[in-house]
Formats: C-alpha cells, structure tokens, sequence
C-alpha cells in the first residue's frame, strides 16, 4: 500500500480521493462480514463470573461424533469393456439403454452398446488369423527338414572322423610295423650274407697262398664282400630312414587328418544346431504372430459379447453419472459416448450398508479401520446400530468457496447387522470409539489456555486470585484433556479461563515461557512480518499482523487452538492503530481462537454452540457455520470459522487495504 501511495505524486487528487473512499468503503464491508458472521466481539464475562470445575480422576473416552449419509456398502458396478482404438477417443457409444430406477432381475439386458465397429474388426482379424496359422504350419515343416538334414551331415562328419581313426591306427599297428620287419630281415640277410662272404674270402686267400686258386678269384670273393658290405649298410639306412622321418611323417598326417575330421564334425554339429535354433526361433515367431493374432480375434469377439450389458443381480438401475465440484454432468443416456472402463451402471447390494461420514481434519488423526462405533438413524433415533470404521480416506474431500478452511475426509462405518428398513440416502449419527483412558485426571478443555507452546490452568486455592499453574497434557476429546502433570485431585480450576487471562497475567506468562521454541519461531516470524508490512502498508500490531478492517486486533500469535480444541492466549500484545475517524466506527476484536469464540457464549458449558446462544446477527449465519449439519458449532468448526475471517483480512491487505496511520479510512487516518 505505501508503494502505491507514495507513487500517487502526479495523480489527480480527484483519483486520490477516490481511491480512499473505495477502500474505505471496502473496509466497512469486511468488518461487517466479520462482525455479522461472529456476533458481538466488543466484550467479555466479567472477573467474578468465575466457573470453577475440580479436578477428578475419571475415565475418559476420545469419541469422535458426527454425522454422516447411509449408502450401500457394495454395489455391482456395470463398465464399458470396449477398447478404445485410439489413446483419448471414445470406445463406443451407448445404443440402447434401460430407463434408471427401473427394478430388474439378474441376468436382464440392461444396456446394448454400438458394435458395428466391432463386428467389421472381427471380420478382418480372422483373415489375420488364418494367414498367421499358414505361416506356422510352413515354419513347422522347416524345423523338420533342417533336423533331418542335420542328423546327415552329423553321421557324415563321424564316419570321416571314425575313417581317420582307423587309418592311424593300421599305419600304427599295421603298415609300419610290417615295413619295420621286413627291414629288419634284410638287415639279417645282409649280415649273414656278409659273414660268409668275409669266411669265403679267407678260405679264399689261404687257397691262394697255397696255389691252389688263382688272384682272380681272391677278387672276386673280395668284391662279393664289398657287396655283401653294401647291402647291410642299404638296409640299414633303410630302417633309419623308416624310423626318423617315414614313421614320424606319417603318423602326423594321418592323425592331422583325424583332428580335422574331427573339428569338421564339431562344425557340423555347431551348425546343426545354429540351423535348428534358426528354424526354431522362426517357428516361436509365427507361433507367437499366430497366437497374438488369435488373442486379438478373442479379445474382439469378447468384446462383442460385452456390448450386451446384463444386471448381475437383483436390484435398482442406477445410471453411474460423473459429478463435478460445481454441477452434474449427465454422460448416461441412449446415444452418449462413452470410453474404455467407465461405469455405465451401478446395482446397489442393500444387504450391506454403510455411513459416510466426513470428520475434521483435527479429528481424522484419531480414526483408525476396525474402530468400533454406534450408529442411530435420525428416522430411528431410539435403535441403535453397531458398526466398525471400514477405511479412512488419506485425501481431503474438496470444499464449497465459503467452508475452504474446513478440510474433512471421508470415513465409512459398516454396520455390522443392518435392518432391512434402512434405505441409502437416510442422515445417520455417528459415534467412533478412537481410544479410551482410564482413571486419569481430567479437566474441560475450555479450563487450558497455550502461551507459547506451553499450557496452563488457572487453580482457585483458598480465598484469592485464581493462579497459573503449568500443565503436561495428554489425549484429549471435545469435552476433556488429560493432566498428566501439574494439578492434583480436587485442585479447582477455571473453566472459562479468558475471564482471568488479562493482558498481564499474559505478560507474565509470555515472559515464563519466553525461552521456548514456539516463542523463538514466534518472534523470528513477527520480525519478518514487520520488515514486509514497513512503509505504511497499515498499522502493524506488535505481534506481526497488520491491523485490518475496523483496526481488528488478533489475540495471539500461537496456534489457533491447542490440542483437543483447547484455546490459545498466544502473544495478546496490544496493537497499534492510527488516529483518524472514518467507517469502522467503534472497535471490534477478534477472537483468538475457535476456543476463544466459543467460550463467550457457551451458556451452558458443553463445549459447543447451538444456534439459540449465538448473537441475533451470527444466527443468520448459523447454518453456514455447522459445515458438517449436526446442529452444532465444535471447536474444530469455530477454528475454521475464525481462519476464514483472517484470510479475508489477509486477502484484503494483499489487495490495497491499508494506509498511513491504519486502515484508510479517508486521507488523514483510519479508524480506530
């Protein structure tokens, strides 16, 4: 805001004036939201209209009651099955269609869906079919042809191998060792032919010295010895020859050769296989071309089958209509488009019935499925039903403009034996049984008050003021908070304890609990409010919040409630306003909390407002108000109610609505 007023140089100060009678009037309508949705703000019970409650030890249940709508606990839902033949485009259209609410038995055409698309796919997928079966028996027969031709070339190659086996083995065993005598023999011969030879030359040469031969024949044994010599010496090379370079040669050829065939059979095995795997791989192929082709046919012809829609039971049509947030949309009807997997229509089974309640977001924490839980029927307040919480949604439902603060999620209780008489749509009361403690002190919930992050009672002892006493606390419910800590049975505490948390009792508190973490986020968060709101966007109260329309002061700047709705004193610093008159008027406070709300006209001291102990003005709002129907403000709708008011104010601060020296409320100030 103080950038835009302090840009205002050079504007008419006719726009000027404008401006500020714009916002002006804006303010006044905000304060008077706030003021007609809250009632009377401007005061409180007095000092001495105390309301004492002792502390006793009691049981205490954490029941959780609201209210909620019966609906049947299982249906029949009847889905459109036909495929979409392209992704975001409808599947069929619907061709017929039985009139909703009509009484049918099962087995009852209900709905006929469009198959001419169909019923030409089939047509062409069956020739697809019996082409893809010709392929299969094709590749069958191959697969038997290569086998076959395997097995020959693999007996081939082993005859080659057991040929080359054979060869080695007679050359070893055979051919040379019969080279090998046959040498050896001519080895003998020559010997013995030599000997005698050399014998024959001596009886020779003694002849001849005697006379009796000639020289002549002394040469001629001579030579018969040198001949005889020579072919000893031939054989005997012979077997050299045989025994380092013939065997040797021989035996590395033919067991070479009988490697090789060797390998070669290997191959032919190696390849055997390969072709095998090949014709294999080709036959799975068509075999899968054929059995996808055939699937498709099914899933056609199946389709087709569920173009006819039956009731698979007894019981009521009920067309399965989408709805939005703002409207309804009706998608179900004769001629509609519909898409793959959407609901057509839903027969409700009314043996099983079942509430759904939609609880607090404070609440829903302590609901968990398989939690007991009592259940009366406004129709039959008198009969009570028991149930069980079936599940628990883990999403917030989505919420009309006026209820955005107020989250609630979707529980449903089962009942356990339902009456035949119970009929959908029926309000139902509905009580859940989270926890129960048992012999603990307890005390209302209205009797603790936070100040940051730490929570108090005021206890009454004798004739003086009621003093602050720090308490630990633990489960709680809308009427009592366990005291685990701090008080002591038949310690007297206040109940409506904003009658004597004044601001200095709060200051004197803040100060006790100054330490805590909550106040340390506290102040860092103040101090960067203040740095953003500097520059006149409004009059800043001293616990960070720009004063609003009317100059709204908040009450604290903790959480809004405590646990199980206990009210929060937060900071309670007073705030700063400009002067100035303007629209607005008189002061007008807002509540701290729910709790605070609450407790200025809880006449009776439930806990709770009925529309009888609000204000004239906050009546006419009541309705608005009970976000859930059951006839009652809880704490957790009060605290909705309160965050509401704040984001409007918020909203409005976002959008201009403030100025130098508070709220504008004309040129010169605000109203106080």
């Amino acid at each position: 805001m103080s950038k835009s007023v302090g840009s205002a140089t050079g504007r008419s100060r006719l726009g000027q004036a404008l401006r500020w009678i714009v916002l002006a009037g804006a303010a006044t309508g905000l304060a008077g939201i706030a003021a007609f949705t809250l009632g009377d703000l401007t005061g409180g019970p007095a000092l001495e209209e105390l309301v004492l409650t002792p502390v006793e030890r009691q049981d205490v249940d954490i029941v959780i009651v609201e209210r909620g709508t019966l609906e049947a606990g299982r249906s029949q839902d009847l889905v459109c099955e036909v495929e979409s033949r392209s992704p975001g485009a409808p599947a069929t259209t619907i061709k017929w269609i039985i009139p909703e609410g009509t009484s049918v038995k099962k087995g009852d055409l209900v709905c006929e869906l469009d198959s001419a698309a169909l019923e030409d796919a089939i047509r062409a997928q069956r020739i697809k079919v019996e082409q893809a079966k010709a392929a299969l028996t094709a590749a069958e027969a191959d697969l038997e042809i290569v086998r076959s031709q395997n097995e020959s070339d693999i007996k081939a190659a082993e005859r080659t191998v057991q040929l080359a086996e054979i060869d080695l083995k007679k050359y070893l065993e055979g051919d040379y060792p019969k080279e090998r005598r046959t040498i050896e023999g001519n080895i003998l011969i020559a010997r013995e032919e030599l000997r005698r030879a050399e014998e024959r030359l001596k009886y020779t040469e003694r002849l001849y010295k005697k006379g009796f031969v000639s020289a002549t024949d002394v040469e001629a044994d001579r030579l018969a010895v040198m001949r005889a010599r020579n072919t000893l010496e031939m054989a005997e090379e012979e077997l050299r020859v045989l025994e380092q370079y013939t065997k040797p040669r021989t035996v590395t050829e033919l067991q070479g050769a009988l490697e090789e065939a060797k390998r070669a059979l290997e191959r032919v095995k190696t390849q055997a296989k390969a072709k095998e795997a090949q014709a294999q791989d080709t036959l799975l192929a068509q075999k899968a071309t054929y059995e996808t082709e055939l699937s498709t046919l099914k899933n056609l012809e199946y389709q087709l089958s569920k173009c006819k829609l039956y009731a698979p039971c007894d019981g009521m049509v009920v067309y399965a209509n989408e709805r939005s947030r703002w409207r309804q949309e009706v998608q179900i009807e004769e001629g509609a488009s519909v898409r793959e997997g959407q609901k057509i229509i839903r027969i409700p089974d009314l043996s099983s019935m079942q509430v759904n309640v939609k609880v607090h977001e404070a609440k829903v924490s302590y609901v968990r499925p398989g939690q007991p839980a009592i259940v009366r029927v406004e129709s039959r307040p008198d009969v009570a039903l028991r149930g069980r919480v079936k599940s628990v949604a883990t999403m917030a439902d989505a919420q009309s403009w006026f209820s955005t603060g107020v989250q609630v999620f979707t529980v449903l209780v089962a009942l356990d034996d339902p009456p035949e008489w119970l009929k959908p749509g029926m309000t139902a009361n509905v009580q859940i049984l989270a926890d129960r403690v048992e012999d603990v002190l307890a005390v209302p919930v209205h009797a603790v008050i936070e100040v940051n992050g730490s929570y108090f009672c005021f206890v009454k002892r004798g004739a003086g003021m009621p003093e602050p006493v720090e308490v630990v606390l633990g489960p709680s419910n809308d009427k009592l908070v366990v005291v685990e800590s701090g008080l002591k049975e038949g310690d007297l505490v206040v109940n409506n304890v904003l009658s004597v948390a004044d601001d200095a009792v709060l200051k004197r508190l803040r100060e006790r609990t100054k330490g805590s973490a909550v106040a340390a986020q506290d102040r860092k968060l103040f101090k960067t409010l203040s740095r953003q709101s500097a520059g006149g966007r409004g009059a800043i109260a001293q616990h960070g919040t720009a004063a609003g329309p009317g100059a709204v002061a908040h009450g604290g700047g903790g959480p809004a409630a405590g646990p199980g709705g206990r009210p929060s004193a937060g900071d309670g610093r007073k705030r700063r306003a400009g002067s100035g008159g303007g629209p607005g008027g008189g002061r007008f406070q807002l509540p701290a909390s729910g709790a605070a709300y609450i407790a200025r006209y809880d006449k009776n001291g439930d806990g709770k407002l009925t529309e009888d102990e609000l204000p004239e003005r906050a009546r006419r709002r009541f309705a608005q108000m009970d976000s859930n129907g059951d006839g009652v403000i809880d704490q957790a709708e009060a605290d909705a109610l309160v965050r509401r008011i704040r984001e409007m104010i918020k909203r409005f601060r976002q959008q201009g609505g403030g100025g130098p020296g508070g709220f504008p409320g004309g040129p010169g100030g605000g109203p106080r």
